[in-house]
């Protein structure tokens, strides 16, 4: 009685396997259907990419112009005054509307000029 060995233990190994077409063709779509999705994803990377540099551009202006701003330490503001017209000197004064605090001043603009006298400045 010729018996098989008994094997000392079992184990899994790699061993060398020739694809059959089957799964040649198999694999074959497999890629493509992959090369197709890196395709997608790097168009979709592109337009990313530039909406991210479009937003870091729109933050950077933003940092800028409050950088500019800051250094500046003023900025024109509407604010309601009361002014006052000399038109022998040709300036206009900014005074707040109870008159107390001086604001700054202009020099006159020609339709200035019509406003100083209807106001009661004699020419």
């Amino acid at each position: 009685m010729n018996r098989p060995p008994q094997p000392d233990a079992i184990a899994t190994v790699p061993l060398r396997h020739d694809f059959t077409k089957p799964e040649l063709a198999a694999m074959s779509a497999k890629q493509n259907v992959h090369l197709g999705n890196i395709g997608r994803i790097e168009a979709e990377l592109r337009s990313l990419t530039a909406k991210c540099r479009a937003s870091a551009q729109a933050e950077m202006d933003m940092v800028q112009a409050l950088r500019k701003r800051m250094e500046k330490g003023h900025e024109e503001r509407p604010r309601e005054v009361r002014v006052i017209f000399n038109p022998t000197s040709g300036v206009k004064t900014y005074r707040t509307l109870d008159g107390v605090e001086y604001l700054g001043e202009a020099k006159m603009l020609p339709e200035d000029y019509e406003l100083g006298f209807q106001f009661g400045e004699k020419p």
